[in-house]
């Protein structure tokens, strides 16, 4: 079988190489740490890892400094892809954040995804305007607020907080149009005689 090679960047460079190497073992020097050259757009690794493609190879063909990880135990394959495998004791590699994880309350740490259980089309996300009517009311710690008080604190020019999550006619039925206003409703209570506006979730978020 016959596979590209494969670089890992982790601690240790990882090298996986194929039948389509011509001479493995100078593919190797090139980037020993004991060989470092200026030309190589290598960094020299403190050390090497290889492993073989070739079905015949059961022995570590390499001398002291290349640390040999069998394919089986070392690389995945999935989807048409590869994967390297981290050595038993070594730290996992730093995954990427979700951006849509509930950070205060139901929503994001930058407000502009919301997840609520009863929604089934999975994380809402906000627009600009929705998100900052969100920021507004959280800062309020569910207190009730006038119309003009949210709006002034997301600055934001719109008469009410519902404006701007209003889904135009075009746009009825879709879950990307219509979940914000879902949230709305949900989420923010409001006192219409009074023209008052208030989010709880926020106050049960507020540490005591």
């Amino acid at each position: 079988m016959t596979m590209p090679a494969t670089i890992n960047a982790n601690s240790a460079k990882t090298f996986a190489l194929g039948p389509h190497h011509p001479s493995p073992a100078s593919r190797i020097a090139r980037v020993s740490p004991a060989r470092p050259s200026a030309s190589s757009p290598w960094v020299a690794p403190a050390r090497l890892r290889a492993s073989w493609f070739w079905p015949s190879v059961r022995d570590a063909p390499f001398g002291p400094g290349v640390e040999w990880l069998a394919l089986e135990d070392r690389f995945a394959f999935y989807g048409g892809g590869i994967s390297f495998i981290g050595m038993p004791g070594e730290p996992p590699a730093p995954q990427a954040s979700d951006p849509r994880t509930p950070v205060k309350g139901p929503f994001s740490a930058d407000f502009r995804w919301v997840t609520l259980p009863d929604w089934p089309h999975g994380p809402i996300r906000l627009t600009e305007a929705q998100a900052a009517v969100f920021e507004a009311l959280w800062s309020f710690k569910g207190e009730p607020r006038t119309a003009e008080q949210v709006m002034r604190r997301a600055g934001l020019d719109s008469a009410k907080p519902i404006d701007v999550f209003k889904v135009k006619t075009r746009d009825k039925g879709k879950p990307e149009a219509e979940g914000p206003l879902f949230a709305y409703r949900t989420l923010v209570v409001t006192q219409k005689r009074a023209g008052l506006y208030a989010m709880p979730c926020a106050a049960a978020s507020t540490p005591a």
